[in-house]
C-alpha cells in the first residue's frame, strides 16, 4: 500500500490480502521499551494461555519484521471488535475485568527474560512535572500516601498501556482482546488497573450520560477482576492513589508535547484530552474517596 501517513497520527495502515484477511501494517518507532522478538513471544505465549491477542504474521523469511532495523514493520491480524455506548459500558465492565485478570495470570506465568524496564513510579510522579502550581501544591500533600502502599506490591510483567482504546470488544460475542503489547513493563498489577481506570473516570467519556456513572464503571471492572483473581487489602489501598499517578504522568506528558518541551506527534484533540486529563485530576483530589468506596462496593 500507498503508506503516506497513516492514520494521520499513527503510523498504522488497515491491509486486506487477496485472499480477504483483514491485517494492520504497523511501523516501529525509532523508541522502542523492549525488544520486538521478546513482544512476539510474549503474544505467543498469551495466545498458548487463551488470551485473545493479535498474533504477528511472519514474512516469507521467518522473521518477525520486515525492513532495515532503522524503518523495520510488523504486520499482524485484525480484530473485528464493536463499540460500546458509554451508557452501556457497566454491563460489560466485569467481563473486561475478568478478562484482565485471566491476562495478568498468564504473564505472571511466562518465565523468560523480555529486556524491559521497571515502571519508575516514583520518579514519574515527582521529577519534572509540568503542571499548575496549584495541582503541584495539592499533589506533594498525598505523594508519600500514594508511594508508600505501592512500594509494598510485587513485581510482575504487566500489558503497560492497558487503555480502554488497546481493550478490545470483540465482534460476535467471542469475548475481549487486548492489542499493543510494546511496552510490558514490570510493576505492580493494579498499575495496568490504574491505567485502564483512570481514562475511564475522565469526563470526555460521560457521553449522555450522567458523570456519576464513571464509578459505576470503576465497580463493576473490580467485580469482574476480582472474581477471577482477588485483590488483597494493600492493592485495594493502592488503588486510587496509582489511578492519580497515571492522569498526573500523562497531564504531564500531554503538557510537555504541547510546550514543545516533547518532541512526539500530537492527536487532533490533544488540548481537549488534557484538559479532561487536569479536571479529572482536580476531581480526584477533591473526592479522595470515591474511587475506594467503589472498589470495595
Amino acid at each position: 500500500p500507498d503508506l503516506g501517513a497513516g492514520d494521520g497520527v499513527r503510523e498504522l495502515w488497515p491491509v486486506e490480502s487477496v485472499h480477504g484477511g483483514r491485517y494492520y501494517l504497523k511501523r516501529l518507532g525509532p523508541w522502542r521499551n523492549l525488544p520486538v522478538l521478546s513482544e512476539y513471544r510474549m503474544i505467543v505465549h498469551l495466545l498458548e494461555e487463551g488470551v485473545r491477542v493479535p498474533a504477528f504474521q511472519l514474512t516469507d523469511d521467518g522473521t518477525v519484521t520486515a525492513g532495515p532495523a532503522e524503518d523495520s514493520f510488523v504486520l499482524m491480524r485484525d480484530f473485528e471488535h464493536e463499540h460500546i455506548p458509554a451508557a452501556e459500558i457497566p454491563r460489560f465492565e466485569p467481563e473486561v475485568g475478568s478478562a484482565t485478570a485471566h491476562l495478568h495470570r498468564a504473564m505472571s506465568r511466562y518465565s523468560q527474560p523480555l529486556g524491559s524496564y521497571t515502571e519508575d513510579i516514583e520518579g514519574n510522579i515527582t521529577d519534572g512535572l509540568r503542571l499548575s502550581d496549584d495541582l503541584l501544591r495539592r499533589l506533594d500533600a498525598v505523594r508519600d500516601e500514594i508511594l508508600q502502599p505501592l512500594s509494598k506490591l510485587p513485581l510482575q510483567i504487566v500489558h503497560g498501556d492497558l487503555t480502554p482504546g488497546n481493550v478490545l470488544h470483540l465482534a460476535q460475542g467471542r469475548g475481549i482482546g487486548f492489542i499493543d503489547f510494546d511496552h510490558l513493563p514490570n510493576a505492580p498489577r493494579i498499575w495496568d488497573i490504574a491505567k485502564y481506570l483512570s481514562r475511564r473516570i475522565r469526563f470526555r467519556w460521560c457521553q449522555g450520560v450522567p458523570t456519576t456513572v464513571r464509578m459505576d464503571w470503576v465497580e463493576a471492572f473490580a467485580a469482574g477482576y476480582t472474581k477471577v483473581v482477588p485483590l488483597d487489602r494493600t492493592e485495594i489501598e493502592s488503588l486510587p492513589g496509582a489511578v492519580l499517578a497515571y492522569n498526573v504522568m500523562e497531564a504531564s506528558y500531554n503538557q510537555s508535547i504541547m510546550d514543545g518541551v516533547l518532541t512526539r506527534r500530537m492527536f487532533p484533540d490533544h488540548a481537549e484530552v488534557l484538559q479532561d486529563t487536569l479536571q479529572t485530576i482536580d476531581w480526584q483530589l477533591s473526592n479522595p474517596d470515591s474511587i475506594s468506596a467503589a472498589v470495595r462496593r
